[in-house]
Parts: C-alpha cells; sequence; structure tokens
C-alpha cells in the first residue's frame, strides 16, 4: 500500500515535467479577491529579478538528497500522509531527475531533458512512459494530473534565472496581503506569478496559471540555504531546501525538503538525464514503454550531452545516481 501511495509524492514534484496524481477531486479554483492592504510605492521588477538571478547564477547545476511528504484526500475521498525519500539532480537548463525510494529501494524515476520528459516506475511489472518535449500538449500532460508545459515547471522551484523581455513593463502588484510584490509573465500555456518578499527580494513563491486565470499549481519556498560547490568553493548560490507544492484541482499538498544541496560541478554524470541508458540499467523491456505522443517514441538517439559512462548503481537496486 505504501509503495502505490509513494508514486504521487513523486509524481507532484512537477519541477519532474510528470505526474501521476489521482484525477482531479475537485474544479481549479480562482484565487478569491482579496482587500490589498498596500498601497505604497512598489520596487522595480528589475530590482527583484536582479536579487534572485544573483542567487542562482552559478546553480548550473545541483544535487540533493530528498525527503518528499504527500498529504490530501483521494478520489474516494480517503485522507493520504505518505512519506518517501529519494535524489534530486539538476543540469541547467532543462535536464531534471527525481528518484523516490522507499526502504532503501528506488520504487519511481521521473526526469526531463532537452528532448524527452519521462516516468518509469520500477515496481514488477517494470514499464515507463516516455513523450518528447516538442510534443507536449495540455491534452497529453493532463494525464498526470498537472496541465501545464514541461519546461514550465521547473520554475516551482525557484533555481532558474528569470528573464525580463521589457524590464520598465513588467506588471508588478502587491500580494493580496501586501507583504510580497508579484510579478506575471507569460508561460508557454498560461500565466506565470513570480512572489517575491519586500524588501529582501527573496523569491517565496511560484503561481503557475491556465489561460484562463485559473491556478493550476503553485509552490511557497519556506527556506532556502547555501550551496556548496565541489569544483570552486569560493562561489556562492542559495537552494531551496524546504518548499511546499499545491495542486488545487487534485487537492493534493507535498512538502519537499532538500539536503545537502551541492553544485558537483563535472563530478555530475549526465546518465540520470538520458532515458535511453535508464530504460536498460532498470531492466525495462521495450514492449513496456508507452509513448505519450500520437506516434512512438524510442530515445535512440543521443538525448544529453555525448557520454561514454554508464549509469552507476546503488547497492540493491538499479538507480543511477551520481557520485
Amino acid at each position: 500500500m505504501k509503495a502505490r501511495l509513494a508514486a504521487r509524492p513523486l509524481a507532484c514534484v512537477v519541477a519532474m515535467c510528470t505526474s501521476l496524481l489521482l484525477p482531479a477531486c475537485a474544479g481549479q479554483q480562482k484565487d478569491p479577491p482579496e482587500p490589498v492592504t498596500n498601497t505604497g510605492p512598489l520596487p522595480a521588477a528589475s530590482d527583484l529579478v536582479r536579487v534572485h538571478n544573483a542567487g542562482v547564477e552559478h546553480l548550473d547545476r545541483l544535487w540533493a538528497r530528498t525527503e518528499l511528504r504527500l498529504r490530501g484526500v483521494d478520489k474516494d475521498g480517503n485522507t493520504i500522509d505518505e512519506t518517501a525519500e529519494g535524489h534530486f539532480q539538476f543540469i541547467a537548463l532543462g535536464n531534471v531527475s527525481l528518484t523516490v525510494n522507499k526502504v532503501g529501494e528506488t520504487y519511481f524515476c521521473l526526469g526531463a531533458n532537452e528532448i524527452f520528459y519521462w516516468w518509469m516506475d520500477l515496481r514488477k511489472p517494470r514499464n515507463a512512459l516516455l513523450g518528447r518535449i516538442d510534443r507536449a500538449t495540455p491534452k497529453t500532460v493532463e494525464r498526470f494530473g498537472v496541465p501545464v508545459h514541461p519546461l514550465d515547471l521547473i520554475d516551482l522551484l525557484g533555481i532558474l534565472p528569470i528573464e525580463l523581455d521589457e524590464p520598465a513593463n513588467a506588471p508588478l502588484a502587491w500580494s493580496r496581503d501586501g507583504t510580497e510584490a508579484e510579478l506575471q509573465l507569460a508561460g508557454r500555456w498560461g500565466p506565470r506569478i513570480f512572489s517575491f518578499e519586500v524588501p529582501s527580494g527573496s523569491l517565496r513563491g511560484v503561481r503557475l496559471l491556465d489561460a484562463s486565470g485559473r491556478i493550476v499549481c503553485q509552490s511557497r519556498i519556506e527556506k532556502t540555504e547555501r550551496v556548496s560547490f565541489r569544483d570552486d568553493p569560493s562561489l556562492i548560490a542559495q537552494a531551496p531546501t524546504r518548499l511546499v507544492i499545491s495542486i488545487p484541482a487534485s487537492q493534493m499538498e507535498i512538502t519537499i525538503v532538500m539536503h545537502d544541496p551541492q553544485n558537483r560541478g563535472s563530478a555530475m554524470k549526465d546518465a540520470p538525464f538520458r532515458p535511453e541508458l535508464l530504460l536498460k540499467a532498470y531492466n525495462i523491456p521495450g514492449d513496456m514503454v508507452r509513448s505519450l505522443d500520437p506516434a512512438p517514441v524510442t530515445p535512440t538517439e543521443p538525448s544529453s550531452p555525448a557520454s561514454d559512462q554508464q549509469p552507476h548503481t546503488e547497492p540493491h537496486t538499479n538507480a543511477p545516481q551520481a557520485d
């Protein structure tokens, strides 16, 4: 039972581009209008973005041990409160990997690179879902419960720099309680809203909306820590070490705790971001790989920087991990 439920926290960590959430328990709700209590002058959007970007400037790679806790209500009205562990890995711009473990064994692998996104279920019978980023559609991604473009989901973690095309015209407004400045930018399928603490400029949360303005997914960053750098310890960057992701349509809330965040630099391997290597390492047969696209998808082409290395495995599992 616990192994089955462990799928959902992984799924909900939508920075990884896919999800196996249960069907929505309730319709998506628009944010209720509330009075704004702060009518003072807003900081400049460019200043807020500058503070954030300085904190993630050197965060081109990130590795961390993770704890996941899922709380919510399933489609039958039963309360869910489940925990799991795993590893999170990231190489800019779009290479992401998350494994979910229970009692030392890897059950699920979720990830994306600049070409593919995938979900691998390592319980018996082992199987995988695989899709191409450039073929993703709202209908395709909604199969996982989160109709957000895979490349927008990583924004929830607050580890990417924010780009402003026209800083002087960037739409900025006070939050409902007047404590944060909210910057709205275009996403691929709907707006993205970044919430900054004032006056520090720290990013405190991100909301992803659909085209009609409804919240599809949102995060709250509760804690950040300095990242350690293996190649150059003098570098400075901040990464979230505790954040909460919620998906209103499914009434689910996921708390993610990242331990010992590191930029492992040249020591990080690309195997966790190559589905063709993962399928082999996890012993998933070809007839158990299902395509998310109308046409079959086969990751035989190089899907990340060329490498001759093979995935390293953990004891008692076939899970590729960074050293």
